[in-house]
């Protein structure tokens, strides 16, 4: 699988639009998630830095991103949506998010976590659209955000498209 990444300033409503919508398809994609669960490998590690400085005891740990995907027709992409819940005003800056990408073998099994890209944090929403080379089969992607003290917050819920 090789895909290319494209991070986008803050999303625009045309993507928003597609990321939003609810159809039965994108639905379905919700519905499919739960029975993939149990077939995902584990999720990459993510090492609690050695030393903090002591201002990093005074700022949460980072959110949970919440994440929404779309697999876009023209040009043939897969859209990435983030933002958290509700924003903590006592949470760290944000250094970066890192996105993974695993893609379902023609057996139903997956592959390993890969690294599809490491976003400099921007104020969010944040957004990336992914060039999608999947040839049909189902990937699943997930991400998680490292603040500016070298802390990772919680994984994101698993989102896949088909």
């Amino acid at each position: 699988m090789s895909a290319s990444l494209v991070c986008l300033e803050q999303p625009k409503s045309p993507c928003l639009a597609v990321v939003k919508n609810r159809s039965p398809e994108a639905q379905g994609v919700q519905f499919q998630q739960t029975d993939l669960w149990t077939q995902l490998p584990p999720f990459p590690d993510t090492p609690f830095p050695q030393q903090l400085p002591v201002v990093a005891a005074t700022k949460n740990m980072p959110q949970k991103p919440v994440v929404k995907v779309a697999r876009i027709t023209n040009p043939q992409s897969i859209a990435l949506l983030w933002n958290v819940e509700e924003e903590d005003p006592h949470a760290a800056d944000m250094d970066c998010y890192y996105i993974y990408v695993t893609q379902q073998h023609s057996d139903g099994t997956f592959s390993k976590w890969k690294t599809m890209g490491v976003v400099k944090a921007i104020p969010l929403p944040m957004a990336c659209r992914v060039s999608d080379h999947s040839g049909g089969k189902t990937l699943s992607f997930i991400l998680v955000g490292k603040d500016i003290y070298g802390r990772y917050g919680p994984y994101s819920d698993v989102q896949t498209v088909l």
